[in-house]
């Protein structure tokens, strides 16, 4: 029986032996590895800098611009028809004069009405493309910079200050931030900007690129 004891305690203390090892061995594997690198991107910032952004939103605001101008000087010209069509004694309602001048106004009316609407759906189509192409810029440009410096994981930074005045309006704003603190040193979006920059260069989008690039 006491043999059989002292098999047991060394069988005991031989697995104790074997666990500790393998504990060991576990703790310095995981000691070996290296820690895991991260990197913070401000994706506002990136919006700003882009020159692909930049160039983008000048072409779609110049655009804009053109077409407002000529809505501008059809609403102008509305606006003195209707005052002609009240100061004028011969336009007296009822008369073909006074009908002829009214389906000219209401015609343009229309023609302004619907130049506005083709108008907004062309920028929002524009708007859509301006945004997909500038975050497919930046999704390729953070794998770039990841694999170049040996980042393990990239997240989005937003410094904005929390600043609605409505109730639903902050609590959207204190949900969608991703981070509430990061070291600085982290911040890798000058250079994430720099590499959409260098790809921008290589194939510029149509129309002249921001500061003669």
């Amino acid at each position: 029986m006491f043999r059989s004891f002292q098999l047991t305690r060394r069988r005991t203390s031989l697995g104790l032996m074997i666990a500790a090892a393998c504990l060991m061995a576990t703790s310095a594997a995981r000691a070996a590895q290296p820690g895991l690198r991260i990197a913070v991107v401000r994706i506002q910032d990136v919006f700003e800098k882009s020159l692909r952004a930049q160039a983008m939103k000048k072409s779609i605001q110049d655009d804009f611009d053109q077409q407002r101008q000529a809505i501008e000087k059809w609403e102008n010209e509305v606006k003195v028809m209707e005052d002609n069509l009240r100061s004028d004694s011969l336009l007296k309602p009822g008369t073909y004069a006074w009908f002829e001048k009214t389906q000219e106004i209401k015609t343009k009316n229309y023609l302004i009405k619907t130049t506005q609407d083709k108008l907004q759906a062309e920028v929002n189509r524009a708007m859509v493309t301006y945004y997909r192409t500038i975050y497919q810029d930046l999704q390729t440009a953070i794998k770039d910079y990841a694999q170049r410096n040996g980042v393990d994981l990239v997240l989005r930074a937003t410094d904005e200050e929390v600043a609605a005045d409505k109730v639903f309006a902050i609590q959207n704003e204190i949900s969608i931030k991703m981070l509430h603190y990061y070291n600085p040193a982290l911040d890798c979006t000058d250079s994430v900007v720099e590499l959409m920059n260098e790809a921008w260069r290589r194939n510029p989008a149509s129309g002249a690129a921001p500061g003669g690039e």
